[in-house]
Protein backbone atom coordinates (compact mmCIF):
# COMPACT_ATOMS: atom_id res chain seq x y z
CA UNK A 1 0.00 0.00 0.00
CA UNK A 2 2.69 2.05 0.95
CA UNK A 3 4.40 1.45 -2.53
CA UNK A 4 1.42 3.07 -4.19
CA UNK A 5 1.16 5.99 -2.40
CA UNK A 6 4.40 6.78 -2.58
CA UNK A 7 4.21 6.22 -6.40
CA UNK A 8 1.34 8.65 -6.67
CA UNK A 9 2.70 11.49 -4.33
CA UNK A 10 6.04 11.20 -6.57
CA UNK A 11 4.00 11.85 -9.98
CA UNK A 12 2.17 14.71 -9.16
CA UNK A 13 4.89 16.29 -7.08
CA UNK A 14 7.46 15.91 -10.33
CA UNK A 15 4.75 16.66 -12.90
CA UNK A 16 3.47 20.00 -11.56
CA UNK A 17 6.99 20.86 -10.01
CA UNK A 18 8.21 23.17 -13.09
CA UNK A 19 7.95 27.05 -12.44
CA UNK A 20 4.82 27.18 -15.28
CA UNK A 21 2.98 24.73 -13.48
CA UNK A 22 2.82 24.82 -9.28
CA UNK A 23 5.92 26.85 -8.26
CA UNK A 24 5.67 25.82 -4.61
CA UNK A 25 5.86 22.18 -5.91
CA UNK A 26 9.14 22.88 -7.54
CA UNK A 27 11.78 22.57 -4.17
CA UNK A 28 9.89 19.57 -2.82
CA UNK A 29 10.44 18.17 -6.15
CA UNK A 30 13.92 18.53 -6.22
CA UNK A 31 14.79 17.35 -2.76
CA UNK A 32 12.39 14.38 -2.85
CA UNK A 33 10.06 14.00 -5.96
CA UNK A 34 12.25 11.33 -7.36
CA UNK A 35 13.44 9.77 -3.91
CA UNK A 36 9.74 8.83 -3.54
CA UNK A 37 9.41 6.87 -6.58
CA UNK A 38 12.87 4.89 -6.34
CA UNK A 39 11.86 4.13 -2.62
CA UNK A 40 8.74 2.43 -4.44
CA UNK A 41 9.95 1.36 -7.42
CA UNK A 42 13.02 -0.62 -4.98
CA UNK A 43 9.83 -3.09 -3.71
CA UNK A 44 9.52 -4.14 -7.14
CA UNK A 45 11.77 -7.62 -7.80
CA UNK A 46 11.50 -8.33 -11.59
CA UNK A 47 13.84 -6.34 -13.53
CA UNK A 48 11.05 -5.57 -16.78
CA UNK A 49 7.81 -4.22 -13.95
CA UNK A 50 10.65 -1.93 -12.85
CA UNK A 51 11.25 -0.85 -16.52
CA UNK A 52 7.65 -0.72 -17.50
CA UNK A 53 6.80 1.25 -14.02
CA UNK A 54 9.59 3.54 -14.88
CA UNK A 55 8.17 4.00 -18.50
CA UNK A 56 4.86 4.82 -17.24
CA UNK A 57 5.96 7.07 -14.44
CA UNK A 58 7.98 9.15 -16.51
CA UNK A 59 6.64 9.34 -19.98
CA UNK A 60 3.28 10.47 -18.08
CA UNK A 61 4.99 13.35 -16.33
CA UNK A 62 6.49 14.33 -19.90
CA UNK A 63 2.50 14.21 -21.24
CA UNK A 64 1.72 16.92 -18.69
CA UNK A 65 4.67 19.38 -18.82
CA UNK A 66 4.62 18.66 -22.69
CA UNK A 67 0.58 19.42 -22.81
CA UNK A 68 1.02 22.53 -24.44
CA UNK A 69 1.54 20.66 -27.92
CA UNK A 70 -2.24 19.39 -27.45
CA UNK A 71 -3.07 23.24 -28.63
CA UNK A 72 -3.65 21.99 -32.07
CA UNK A 73 -5.33 24.88 -33.14
CA UNK A 74 -2.60 26.01 -35.90
CA UNK A 75 -0.36 22.80 -35.50
CA UNK A 76 -2.80 20.02 -36.78
CA UNK A 77 -3.09 16.27 -34.97
CA UNK A 78 -0.04 15.33 -36.36
CA UNK A 79 1.28 17.11 -33.15
CA UNK A 80 -0.30 14.85 -31.26
CA UNK A 81 2.04 12.00 -32.56
CA UNK A 82 4.97 13.74 -31.91
CA UNK A 83 4.05 15.05 -28.00
CA UNK A 84 3.04 11.04 -27.82
CA UNK A 85 6.83 9.94 -29.12
CA UNK A 86 8.86 13.04 -26.99
CA UNK A 87 7.51 11.11 -24.51
CA UNK A 88 7.75 7.91 -24.63
CA UNK A 89 10.76 8.77 -25.89
CA UNK A 90 11.96 10.64 -22.43
CA UNK A 91 10.69 7.61 -20.34
CA UNK A 92 12.58 5.26 -22.10
CA UNK A 93 15.58 7.00 -21.34
CA UNK A 94 14.57 7.50 -17.92
CA UNK A 95 13.29 3.54 -17.15
CA UNK A 96 17.08 2.58 -18.26
CA UNK A 97 18.65 5.37 -16.02
CA UNK A 98 16.40 3.85 -13.31
CA UNK A 99 17.44 -0.09 -13.35
CA UNK A 100 21.21 1.72 -13.34
CA UNK A 101 20.27 3.48 -10.25
CA UNK A 102 18.38 0.34 -8.37
CA UNK A 103 21.87 -1.61 -9.09
CA UNK A 104 24.21 1.04 -7.25
CA UNK A 105 21.88 2.67 -4.48
CA UNK A 106 24.63 0.98 -2.03
CA UNK A 107 27.41 2.04 -4.07
CA UNK A 108 29.39 5.15 -2.52
CA UNK A 109 29.14 8.90 -2.78
CA UNK A 110 31.25 8.82 -5.80
CA UNK A 111 29.01 6.35 -7.45
CA UNK A 112 25.91 8.86 -6.74
CA UNK A 113 28.16 11.70 -7.76
CA UNK A 114 28.95 9.53 -11.78
CA UNK A 115 25.24 8.79 -11.96
CA UNK A 116 24.56 12.13 -11.70
CA UNK A 117 26.78 13.55 -14.03
CA UNK A 118 25.35 10.46 -16.30
CA UNK A 119 21.85 11.81 -16.33
CA UNK A 120 22.73 15.69 -16.69
CA UNK A 121 24.99 14.74 -19.68
CA UNK A 122 21.50 12.71 -21.28
CA UNK A 123 19.92 15.86 -20.97
CA UNK A 124 22.72 17.99 -22.64
CA UNK A 125 22.73 15.08 -25.80
CA UNK A 126 18.97 15.96 -26.41
CA UNK A 127 20.08 19.67 -27.53
CA UNK A 128 21.18 17.39 -31.01
CA UNK A 129 18.34 16.11 -32.01
CA UNK A 130 16.77 17.51 -35.30
CA UNK A 131 16.67 21.15 -33.70
CA UNK A 132 17.26 20.07 -30.38
CA UNK A 133 14.98 19.20 -27.06
CA UNK A 134 15.32 21.65 -24.58
CA UNK A 135 12.27 21.80 -22.31
CA UNK A 136 11.51 19.50 -18.63
CA UNK A 137 15.53 19.27 -17.78
CA UNK A 138 14.33 18.08 -13.98
CA UNK A 139 16.49 21.04 -12.90
CA UNK A 140 14.03 23.11 -13.96
CA UNK A 141 12.61 22.48 -10.12
CA UNK A 142 15.19 24.81 -9.14
CA UNK A 143 14.17 27.43 -10.76
CA UNK A 144 10.55 28.96 -9.68
CA UNK A 145 12.59 31.50 -6.71
CA UNK A 146 15.83 33.94 -7.41
CA UNK A 147 17.78 31.98 -4.70
CA UNK A 148 17.81 28.92 -6.01
CA UNK A 149 18.59 29.11 -9.40
CA UNK A 150 21.82 31.19 -8.90
CA UNK A 151 23.68 28.33 -9.23
CA UNK A 152 23.24 28.37 -13.17
CA UNK A 153 25.40 31.05 -13.29
CA UNK A 154 27.89 28.45 -12.35
CA UNK A 155 26.96 25.27 -14.83
CA UNK A 156 23.96 26.33 -16.46
CA UNK A 157 20.50 24.14 -16.59
CA UNK A 158 22.05 21.00 -16.63
CA UNK A 159 24.07 21.73 -13.65
CA UNK A 160 21.19 22.23 -11.91
CA UNK A 161 19.82 18.83 -13.08
CA UNK A 162 22.64 17.23 -11.56
CA UNK A 163 22.40 18.69 -8.28
CA UNK A 164 18.69 18.03 -8.14
CA UNK A 165 19.45 14.16 -9.35
CA UNK A 166 22.56 13.95 -6.68
CA UNK A 167 20.22 14.78 -4.23
CA UNK A 168 17.43 12.60 -4.65
CA UNK A 169 19.87 9.85 -4.83
CA UNK A 170 21.33 11.07 -1.61
CA UNK A 171 17.75 10.58 -0.12
CA UNK A 172 17.17 7.19 -1.77
CA UNK A 173 20.44 5.86 0.00
CA UNK A 174 20.05 7.97 3.68
CA UNK A 175 16.50 6.42 3.49
CA UNK A 176 18.40 2.85 2.65
CA UNK A 177 20.83 2.70 5.05
CA UNK A 178 19.09 4.46 7.74
CA UNK A 179 22.60 6.65 8.60
CA UNK A 180 22.78 9.58 10.49
CA UNK A 181 25.35 11.03 7.72
CA UNK A 182 23.64 10.30 5.02
CA UNK A 183 20.34 12.15 6.21
CA UNK A 184 22.90 15.01 7.07
CA UNK A 185 24.76 15.05 3.52
CA UNK A 186 21.08 15.04 1.96
CA UNK A 187 20.03 18.20 3.69
CA UNK A 188 23.30 20.12 3.37
CA UNK A 189 22.79 19.64 -0.61
CA UNK A 190 19.63 20.24 -0.53
CA UNK A 191 20.22 23.58 0.94
CA UNK A 192 23.19 24.18 -1.22
CA UNK A 193 21.44 26.09 -4.07
CA UNK A 194 19.41 28.60 -1.79
CA UNK A 195 22.97 29.31 0.20
CA UNK A 196 24.72 29.72 -2.81
CA UNK A 197 21.87 32.09 -3.94
CA UNK A 198 22.16 34.21 -0.95
CA UNK A 199 25.96 34.61 -1.73
CA UNK A 200 25.52 35.39 -5.42
CA UNK A 201 22.99 37.83 -5.13
CA UNK A 202 24.58 39.91 -1.98
CA UNK A 203 28.28 39.32 -1.82
CA UNK A 204 28.82 39.78 -5.76
CA UNK A 205 29.51 43.55 -6.93
CA UNK A 206 28.01 44.13 -10.48
CA UNK A 207 29.13 46.63 -12.85
CA UNK A 208 26.81 49.13 -13.89
CA UNK A 209 27.63 50.41 -17.24
CA UNK A 210 24.66 52.67 -17.47
CA UNK A 211 20.50 53.00 -17.45
CA UNK A 212 18.93 52.29 -20.94
CA UNK A 213 15.48 53.33 -21.83
CA UNK A 214 12.98 50.62 -23.21
CA UNK A 215 9.62 50.20 -25.62
CA UNK A 216 9.05 46.83 -25.79
CA UNK A 217 6.14 46.15 -28.42
CA UNK A 218 3.43 43.39 -27.90
CA UNK A 219 0.88 43.43 -30.95
CA UNK A 220 -1.35 40.38 -29.45
CA UNK A 221 -2.34 39.29 -32.53
CA UNK A 222 -3.39 35.69 -33.52
CA UNK A 223 -2.16 34.05 -36.87
CA UNK A 224 -5.16 34.82 -38.68
CA UNK A 225 -4.89 38.40 -38.12
CA UNK A 226 -1.76 38.91 -38.73
CA UNK A 227 -1.50 36.82 -42.04
CA UNK A 228 -3.28 35.46 -44.61
CA UNK A 229 -4.66 32.22 -43.87
CA UNK A 230 -6.90 30.12 -46.09
CA UNK A 231 -10.53 30.57 -45.21
CA UNK A 232 -9.70 32.67 -42.54
CA UNK A 233 -9.44 35.91 -44.99
CA UNK A 234 -11.94 38.20 -43.11
CA UNK A 235 -9.39 38.09 -40.12
CA UNK A 236 -6.95 39.32 -41.29
CA UNK A 237 -5.64 43.02 -40.52
CA UNK A 238 -4.00 44.91 -42.99
CA UNK A 239 -0.27 45.81 -42.50
CA UNK A 240 -1.41 49.30 -42.69
CA UNK A 241 -3.67 48.52 -40.09
CA UNK A 242 -1.14 47.38 -37.97
CA UNK A 243 1.56 49.27 -38.25
CA UNK A 244 -1.19 52.25 -37.13
CA UNK A 245 -1.44 49.85 -34.03
CA UNK A 246 1.86 49.80 -33.24
CA UNK A 247 2.76 53.60 -33.37
CA UNK A 248 -0.35 54.37 -31.79
CA UNK A 249 1.29 52.58 -28.59
CA UNK A 250 4.42 54.58 -29.07
CA UNK A 251 2.36 57.72 -29.28
CA UNK A 252 0.58 56.49 -25.95
CA UNK A 253 4.02 56.37 -24.10
CA UNK A 254 4.13 60.04 -24.42
CA UNK A 255 8.07 60.01 -24.68
CA UNK A 256 9.87 61.76 -27.13
CA UNK A 257 13.14 59.65 -27.25
CA UNK A 258 14.22 55.94 -26.37
CA UNK A 259 17.28 53.82 -26.49
CA UNK A 260 16.02 50.85 -27.75
CA UNK A 261 12.43 50.19 -28.94
CA UNK A 262 12.09 46.26 -29.86
CA UNK A 263 9.45 44.58 -31.94
CA UNK A 264 8.17 40.89 -32.00
CA UNK A 265 9.37 37.94 -34.15
CA UNK A 266 7.83 37.71 -37.55
CA UNK A 267 6.18 41.31 -35.89
CA UNK A 268 4.03 42.29 -39.35
CA UNK A 269 3.63 40.14 -42.65
CA UNK A 270 5.35 40.25 -46.36
CA UNK A 271 9.22 40.47 -44.78
CA UNK A 272 10.95 43.57 -45.43
CA UNK A 273 11.32 45.01 -49.02
CA UNK A 274 7.94 43.72 -50.19
CA UNK A 275 5.68 46.81 -51.18
CA UNK A 276 2.53 46.95 -49.79
CA UNK A 277 1.28 49.84 -48.48
CA UNK A 278 0.98 53.07 -50.93
CA UNK A 279 2.38 56.40 -50.22
CA UNK A 280 -0.40 58.26 -50.34
CA UNK A 281 -2.07 56.56 -47.28
CA UNK A 282 1.23 57.01 -45.55
CA UNK A 283 0.82 60.58 -46.05
CA UNK A 284 -2.68 60.27 -44.25
CA UNK A 285 -1.86 58.31 -40.89
CA UNK A 286 1.59 60.23 -40.31
CA UNK A 287 -0.50 63.44 -40.14
CA UNK A 288 -3.05 62.10 -37.70
CA UNK A 289 -0.70 60.52 -35.67
CA UNK A 290 2.18 62.61 -35.63
CA UNK A 291 0.84 66.11 -37.19
CA UNK A 292 3.38 68.33 -39.13
CA UNK A 293 6.35 66.99 -37.28
CA UNK A 294 6.45 63.33 -38.04
CA UNK A 295 7.11 64.26 -41.79
CA UNK A 296 10.55 65.58 -41.13
CA UNK A 297 11.23 61.48 -40.27
CA UNK A 298 10.19 59.93 -43.04
CA UNK A 299 12.78 57.93 -45.34
CA UNK A 300 13.53 58.70 -48.78
CA UNK A 301 11.40 56.87 -50.95
CA UNK A 302 14.29 54.82 -52.23
CA UNK A 303 15.50 50.88 -52.39
CA UNK A 304 14.51 48.99 -50.04
CA UNK A 305 12.52 51.57 -48.41
CA UNK A 306 9.64 52.00 -51.70
CA UNK A 307 8.96 50.98 -54.87
CA UNK A 308 7.41 52.68 -57.77
CA UNK A 309 4.76 50.09 -59.51
CA UNK A 310 4.43 50.36 -63.37
CA UNK A 311 1.41 52.76 -63.09
CA UNK A 312 3.87 54.85 -61.18
CA UNK A 313 2.31 54.69 -57.95
CA UNK A 314 4.98 54.62 -54.75
CA UNK A 315 3.98 51.90 -52.48
CA UNK A 316 6.57 51.32 -49.28
CA UNK A 317 7.43 48.47 -47.19
CA UNK A 318 7.96 47.27 -43.81
CA UNK A 319 11.29 48.97 -43.97
CA UNK A 320 10.36 52.21 -44.42
CA UNK A 321 7.85 52.10 -41.30
CA UNK A 322 10.76 50.85 -39.11
CA UNK A 323 12.91 53.13 -40.41
CA UNK A 324 10.73 56.13 -39.24
CA UNK A 325 9.94 54.89 -35.96
CA UNK A 326 14.15 54.87 -35.30
CA UNK A 327 14.12 58.54 -37.08
CA UNK A 328 11.35 59.19 -35.11
CA UNK A 329 12.68 58.11 -31.44
CA UNK A 330 16.19 58.67 -32.36
CA UNK A 331 16.28 55.20 -31.39
CA UNK A 332 17.89 51.66 -31.88
CA UNK A 333 14.74 49.87 -33.41
CA UNK A 334 15.00 45.92 -33.30
CA UNK A 335 12.11 44.10 -34.99
CA UNK A 336 11.65 40.59 -36.42
CA UNK A 337 11.03 40.12 -39.84
CA UNK A 338 11.35 37.47 -42.96
CA UNK A 339 14.23 38.56 -44.89
CA UNK A 340 15.11 37.92 -47.72
CA UNK A 341 19.23 37.95 -49.46
CA UNK A 342 19.16 39.27 -52.84
CA UNK A 343 23.04 38.75 -53.42
CA UNK A 344 22.62 35.02 -51.93
CA UNK A 345 19.05 34.55 -53.03
CA UNK A 346 18.41 32.99 -49.59
CA UNK A 347 15.47 33.26 -47.56
CA UNK A 348 16.47 34.51 -43.55
CA UNK A 349 14.08 34.46 -40.14
CA UNK A 350 15.87 37.49 -39.45
CA UNK A 351 16.11 40.47 -36.81
CA UNK A 352 16.47 43.54 -38.34
CA UNK A 353 18.22 46.46 -36.40
CA UNK A 354 17.20 49.70 -38.01
CA UNK A 355 19.44 53.12 -36.46
CA UNK A 356 18.33 57.20 -37.34
CA UNK A 357 18.83 58.02 -40.27
CA UNK A 358 20.96 55.43 -41.97
CA UNK A 359 21.14 51.80 -43.10
CA UNK A 360 20.27 49.10 -40.83
CA UNK A 361 22.05 45.20 -40.37
CA UNK A 362 20.59 42.03 -39.84
CA UNK A 363 20.82 38.87 -37.93
CA UNK A 364 19.86 35.48 -38.86
CA UNK A 365 18.20 33.15 -36.52
CA UNK A 366 20.72 29.98 -35.98
CA UNK A 367 18.37 27.25 -34.51
CA UNK A 368 15.64 26.74 -36.92
CA UNK A 369 11.93 25.05 -36.33
CA UNK A 370 11.45 21.23 -38.17
CA UNK A 371 9.05 21.47 -40.69
CA UNK A 372 7.96 25.24 -40.19
CA UNK A 373 11.49 26.70 -40.78
CA UNK A 374 13.34 23.64 -42.37
CA UNK A 375 12.28 20.84 -43.80
CA UNK A 376 14.43 18.32 -42.16
CA UNK A 377 13.22 15.42 -44.45
CA UNK A 378 12.51 15.54 -48.37
CA UNK A 379 9.16 12.87 -47.18
CA UNK A 380 7.64 15.92 -45.27
CA UNK A 381 6.75 18.29 -48.30
CA UNK A 382 3.61 17.38 -48.86
CA UNK A 383 2.73 17.02 -45.05
CA UNK A 384 3.73 20.36 -44.32
CA UNK A 385 1.91 21.37 -47.56
CA UNK A 386 -1.16 20.90 -46.20
CA UNK A 387 -0.81 23.74 -44.13
CA UNK A 388 0.30 26.11 -46.80
CA UNK A 389 3.93 25.65 -45.53
CA UNK A 390 6.07 26.24 -48.94
CA UNK A 391 9.29 27.85 -48.26
CA UNK A 392 11.92 27.68 -46.01
CA UNK A 393 14.61 29.03 -44.54
CA UNK A 394 18.28 29.22 -44.40
CA UNK A 395 20.63 28.25 -40.87
CA UNK A 396 21.90 32.01 -39.65
CA UNK A 397 25.74 32.50 -40.30
CA UNK A 398 26.45 32.67 -36.54
CA UNK A 399 26.30 34.87 -33.38
CA UNK A 400 26.49 38.83 -33.98
CA UNK A 401 26.70 42.00 -31.42
CA UNK A 402 24.94 45.08 -31.95
CA UNK A 403 26.06 48.12 -31.78
CA UNK A 404 23.79 51.02 -29.29
CA UNK A 405 24.01 52.58 -26.20
CA UNK A 406 24.65 49.69 -24.44
CA UNK A 407 26.46 46.94 -26.76
CA UNK A 408 23.33 43.53 -26.80
CA UNK A 409 22.74 40.57 -29.00
CA UNK A 410 19.13 39.16 -30.50
CA UNK A 411 17.94 35.96 -29.94
CA UNK A 412 14.35 34.68 -32.03
CA UNK A 413 12.17 32.59 -30.64
CA UNK A 414 13.45 28.77 -29.76
CA UNK A 415 16.92 30.26 -29.55
CA UNK A 416 16.45 31.20 -26.00
CA UNK A 417 16.13 27.91 -24.52
CA UNK A 418 19.85 27.64 -25.59
CA UNK A 419 22.63 28.30 -23.10
CA UNK A 420 25.55 27.67 -25.03
CA UNK A 421 24.06 29.89 -27.90
CA UNK A 422 23.26 32.89 -25.75
CA UNK A 423 26.51 32.51 -24.10
CA UNK A 424 28.48 33.11 -27.06
CA UNK A 425 26.72 36.33 -27.63
CA UNK A 426 27.52 37.16 -23.61
CA UNK A 427 31.13 35.98 -24.75
CA UNK A 428 31.63 38.17 -27.65
CA UNK A 429 30.75 41.03 -24.97
CA UNK A 430 26.70 41.51 -25.23
CA UNK A 431 25.56 43.98 -22.24
CA UNK A 432 21.64 43.00 -22.69
CA UNK A 433 19.98 40.00 -24.56
CA UNK A 434 17.45 40.57 -26.35
CA UNK A 435 14.70 38.15 -27.17
CA UNK A 436 11.87 38.66 -29.80
CA UNK A 437 9.60 35.56 -29.82
CA UNK A 438 5.78 34.70 -31.29
CA UNK A 439 3.93 32.56 -29.34
CA UNK A 440 0.76 32.33 -30.74
CA UNK A 441 0.91 28.73 -32.61
CA UNK A 442 -0.12 26.84 -29.35
CA UNK A 443 -2.91 29.21 -27.93
CA UNK A 444 -4.44 28.87 -24.48
CA UNK A 445 -1.47 26.95 -23.19
CA UNK A 446 1.74 27.29 -21.12
CA UNK A 447 4.11 27.55 -23.66
CA UNK A 448 4.73 31.14 -23.36
CA UNK A 449 5.48 30.21 -19.38
CA UNK A 450 8.07 27.89 -20.17
CA UNK A 451 9.57 29.89 -22.81
CA UNK A 452 10.00 32.73 -20.11
CA UNK A 453 11.19 30.50 -17.70
CA UNK A 454 14.11 29.50 -20.27
CA UNK A 455 14.97 33.65 -20.53
CA UNK A 456 15.18 33.91 -16.60
CA UNK A 457 18.01 31.04 -16.80
CA UNK A 458 19.58 32.52 -19.37
CA UNK A 459 20.18 36.23 -17.68
CA UNK A 460 21.24 34.10 -14.51
CA UNK A 461 23.89 32.11 -16.66
CA UNK A 462 24.87 34.90 -18.52
CA UNK A 463 24.96 37.50 -15.92
CA UNK A 464 23.53 40.73 -17.64
CA UNK A 465 19.61 41.72 -18.02
CA UNK A 466 17.35 40.08 -20.56
CA UNK A 467 14.44 42.01 -22.24
CA UNK A 468 11.75 40.31 -24.50
CA UNK A 469 9.15 41.15 -27.12
CA UNK A 470 6.62 39.34 -27.79
CA UNK A 471 3.36 39.02 -30.49
CA UNK A 472 1.85 36.85 -28.01
CA UNK A 473 3.50 35.06 -24.94
CA UNK A 474 5.09 37.45 -21.67
CA UNK A 475 7.08 40.48 -23.11
CA UNK A 476 8.88 41.21 -19.95
CA UNK A 477 12.65 42.92 -18.50
CA UNK A 478 14.87 40.56 -16.38
CA UNK A 479 17.56 41.30 -14.32
CA UNK A 480 20.62 39.60 -13.91
CA UNK A 481 19.68 37.79 -11.27
CA UNK A 482 16.55 36.26 -12.75
CA UNK A 483 14.01 38.50 -11.07
CA UNK A 484 11.16 40.02 -13.36
CA UNK A 485 11.20 43.76 -13.08
CA UNK A 486 8.65 44.95 -15.49
CA UNK A 487 5.99 42.23 -17.43
CA UNK A 488 2.53 41.82 -19.05
CA UNK A 489 1.40 38.50 -20.47
CA UNK A 490 1.35 35.00 -18.67
CA UNK A 491 -0.60 31.81 -17.84
CA UNK A 492 -2.36 33.61 -14.33
CA UNK A 493 -4.18 35.82 -16.57
CA UNK A 494 -6.62 34.41 -18.78
CA UNK A 495 -6.90 37.39 -21.07
CA UNK A 496 -3.36 38.21 -20.60
CA UNK A 497 -2.14 36.37 -24.09
CA UNK A 498 -3.18 38.47 -26.57
CA UNK A 499 -2.69 41.88 -24.33
CA UNK A 500 -1.01 44.49 -26.53
CA UNK A 501 0.54 47.69 -26.26
CA UNK A 502 3.86 49.52 -24.92
CA UNK A 503 5.78 47.89 -22.21
CA UNK A 504 8.14 50.99 -20.92
CA UNK A 505 10.89 50.56 -18.85
CA UNK A 506 14.52 51.89 -17.75
CA UNK A 507 16.56 49.68 -17.30
CA UNK A 508 19.91 49.89 -15.16
CA UNK A 509 22.31 47.94 -17.08
CA UNK A 510 24.52 45.86 -14.56
CA UNK A 511 26.13 43.40 -15.47
CA UNK A 512 28.97 40.21 -14.06
CA UNK A 513 31.09 37.39 -15.80
CA UNK A 514 29.88 34.42 -14.53
CA UNK A 515 31.51 31.24 -14.87
CA UNK A 516 29.18 29.88 -17.21
CA UNK A 517 30.29 32.67 -19.78
CA UNK A 518 34.03 31.03 -19.35
CA UNK A 519 33.15 27.25 -19.59
CA UNK A 520 29.81 26.96 -20.94
CA UNK A 521 28.65 23.29 -21.16
CA UNK A 522 32.13 22.00 -21.31
CA UNK A 523 31.42 21.87 -17.46
CA UNK A 524 28.77 19.65 -17.55
CA UNK A 525 30.35 17.64 -20.37
CA UNK A 526 33.66 16.68 -18.16
CA UNK A 527 31.02 15.46 -15.59
CA UNK A 528 28.92 13.43 -17.51
CA UNK A 529 33.23 11.71 -18.87
CA UNK A 530 33.61 11.51 -15.32
CA UNK A 531 30.09 9.84 -14.61
CA UNK A 532 30.65 7.57 -17.59
CA UNK A 533 34.03 6.64 -16.64
CA UNK A 534 33.86 5.99 -12.73
CA UNK A 535 30.73 3.62 -13.66
CA UNK A 536 32.97 1.20 -16.14
CA UNK A 537 35.75 1.19 -13.40
CA UNK A 538 33.65 -0.04 -11.21
CA UNK A 539 31.63 -2.84 -13.31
Amino acid sequence: MIRYVLLIISFFIVSLGQPSWAPLFCPVAAVVGYTFFWIALRKIERTRDRFLLSLIWFSAIQLVQLSWMTSIQYQGVYILFVWIVLAVGLGIQFSLFSLLVLRHLNASISILLALSSLWALLEWSRLFFLCGFTFNPIGLSLTAFPLSVQLAAVGGVFFLSFLVMFTNLLGVKAWEVKRRKYFLSWGAVALLPYLFGLYWCYGQRATTASTISLALIQTGLREEEKVLMPGLYDDFIHPAQQWSQIMTYLKETERETFDLIVLPEAAVPYGTYHPVIPFSYVNQFIEEKWGEKGFQFLPDLTFPYAFQSEDGVWKVTNAYFAQFLSNYFQSDLVIGLDDHDYEENKNYAAALQFKPNTSFSRYEKQILVPLVEYLPFEWCRRLVAKYGIFEFFEKGKGPKILSGKVPYSVTICYEESFGDLVRKNRKLGAELLVNISNNVWFPASRLPDQFFNSAVLRAVESGVPLIRSCNTGITSVIDRHGNTLHKFGGKSNKDSEFLSGALVADLPIETLFTPYVFWGDLFILFLGIFGIGRLFLTR
